[in-house]
């Protein structure tokens, strides 16, 4: 809750905010330790050469910085508003079954996924990173651009907007695959976008904790469920 005198958010709420940041940031952490130490190539290509751990200490610590100011002027929750979890499941169903569907047909490539059972670490701890580099941080330098930092802003239309087009834009230049007609290309980024687009709604009406829970259970389907059984049912 706000405090109506000093326009910022009540202790109680606010530590409970940080509280639950500190412990996905110390789990995101804990993941990519797995990850280094079961699957230790699996990041190269998003890290290079800088230590993986190092790289996650990075995040967490940058995003609980960033994060603190916004959160005590009250510019968005962590764990906000508990029905935000069901939208965000269900709009994890009707992305994971749209990309299922488009793989059945397109068929990306046998080794797109970290195979199971790295998977289980590897992603979530992907999705969360992903919720700080592409979102969070974006959306608070955006504000901090554009107003001096003040929370009014944090959620304005067009820096939603705009963040929304960092995956996408990413996935479809440096991630995705040479080789696939424009068609596959634009799909692709459709795709990417919405899902973004349907985030960052969440974030800004429900909270962090709804946005992340969109990402891993579009994962879950994804990369993980379905990036397990593909490689039966369709090579």
């Amino acid at each position: 809750m706000i405090d109506v005198a000093t326009g910022r958010r009540q202790a109680g709420t606010l530590a409970f905010d940080v509280a639950v940041l500190t412990g996905l940031c110390v789990a995101f952490f804990a993941g990519v330790a797995i990850i280094v130490a079961s699957a230790p190539l699996a990041l190269a290509r998003f890290v290079g050469t800088t230590n993986p751990l190092v790289a996650a200490a990075t995040v967490a610590l940058l995003l609980l910085a960033v994060s603190g100011p916004f959160l005590r002027e009250g510019a968005f929750r962590v764990a906000g508003r508990p029905l935000g979890l069901y939208p965000a499941l269900a709009l994890a169903a009707l992305f994971g079954a749209i990309i299922v569907g488009a793989d059945a047909v397109i068929r990306f490539p046998p080794d797109m996924n970290v195979p199971f059972p790295q998977s289980l670490a590897f992603y979530p701890a992907m999705g969360f990173a992903v919720e700080a580099l592409f979102h969070v941080l974006p959306l608070a330098a955006i504000a901090a651009l554009t107003r001096g930092g003040s929370g009014r802003s944090f959620f304005a239309w067009p820096a939603i907007l705009a963040v929304a087009l960092i995956e996408p834009t990413y996935q479809t230049a440096v991630g995705f695959a040479d080789g696939y007609p424009a068609a596959v290309t634009v799909f692709v980024y459709a795709q990417v976008a919405a899902i973004n687009v349907a985030e960052l709604v969440l974030f800004r009406r429900y909270g962090f904790l709804a946005m992340l829970t969109l990402r891993w259970g579009y994962y879950a389907i994804w990369h993980i469920g379905w990036g397990a059984a593909r490689l039966t049912l369709l090579f």
